[in-house]
């Protein structure tokens, strides 16, 4: 299946990337309870990039640029994508999307659930808003090429 998904609800999420380029390098990064039920965008640590309704505020990024993690919100939006450029775990706040993979999969992703999407999803992202924590792994962070020492 290319797209899992993860139901549940999580009041406290940390998110540990070495190298944070917002937080001391080589320390866990963490958004606590208190501050994932305020608003996500009014995080100290993060620096908010905004462009019309879309505002990214990034938290962390490896030393390696091979993954980083942030905060993300926008509004309506109607996205086809031929192959998801990276692979990104994100976990709902607000709103929800639709993601109608291009054999006709239909998943409806709200706040509260967590989805995973491979780089290189084909499919149509639909939304009329939504708040998210996202993480976005770029090159090759799989489990095997780890123990080899890969993919670093």
């Amino acid at each position: 299946m290319l797209l899992r998904l993860v139901t549940g609800g999580v009041l406290v999420f940390g998110i540990a990337v070495g190298g944070a380029a917002f937080a001391d390098a080589q320390k866990p990064v963490v958004v606590t309870g208190k501050v994932a039920n305020g608003d996500p965008m009014e995080w100290p640590g993060a620096k908010s990039e905004r462009d019309g309704d879309v505002v990214n505020a990034p938290i962390s990024r490896s030393d390696d640029d091979k993954s980083f993690a942030g905060l993300y919100k926008a509004g309506p939006s109607r996205m086809e994508f031929q192959s998801y450029p990276v692979d990104e775990f994100m976990y709902f706040l607000e709103g929800s999307v639709t993601l109608t993979s291009a054999d006709g999969t239909v998943r409806k992703i709200s706040a509260g659930d967590s989805a995973s999407i491979p780089k290189g999803w084909r499919g149509t992202w639909e939304t009329s808003g939504y708040v998210k924590y996202y993480v976005v792994y770029v090159g090759d962070a799989s489990p095997t090429n780890q123990e080899k020492g890969e993919g670093k």
